[in-house]
């Protein structure tokens, strides 16, 4: 495999935005808007750029999450950067974040976001990246 040389900073930098279950080869792919590896599945951490660049989502597409039990629904905003904003302005790197904020614990969430426009969730947008 190749080398490639960075400052700590950046590796530092590079090592906060990866999870657990993916690593800095990850993050570097979504950051230049490549495709995971096809023997690898796509973590559950993984942000919205990949989708951003790909067009299938875009700058200000708005999501719902209907938590039908509470009788309760939250929105959240893409943003340029590929960040989902919340009603109280808050940004969060990934919409199990957003979710997991929003419930105040962990929460798996791609299935629970809607599309407002045309319903789409994003575990199928996401999942679309690598058929």
């Amino acid at each position: 495999m190749p080398t490639v040389e960075i400052s700590d900073q950046t590796l530092a930098a590079l090592h906060e935005r990866s999870c657990s279950e993916c690593g800095v080869d990850i993050v570097l792919r979504e950051i230049l808007g490549l495709r995971p590896p096809r023997d690898r599945r796509l973590p559950l951490d993984i942000t919205l750029i990949p989708l951003l660049n790909a067009g299938l989502i875009v700058k200000e597409d708005e999501f719902i999450w209907h938590r039908e039990r509470l009788k309760h629904q939250h929105h959240a905003t893409v943003t340029a950067d590929g960040l989902l904003r919340l009603r109280d302005g808050s940004l969060h790197r990934t919409p199990d974040r957003a979710a997991s904020v929003l419930a105040g614990y962990p929460i798996y969430s791609w299935r629970q976001w809607h599309r407002i426009t045309d319903g789409a969730r994003l575990v199928d947008l996401r999942d679309a990246l690598v058929r």
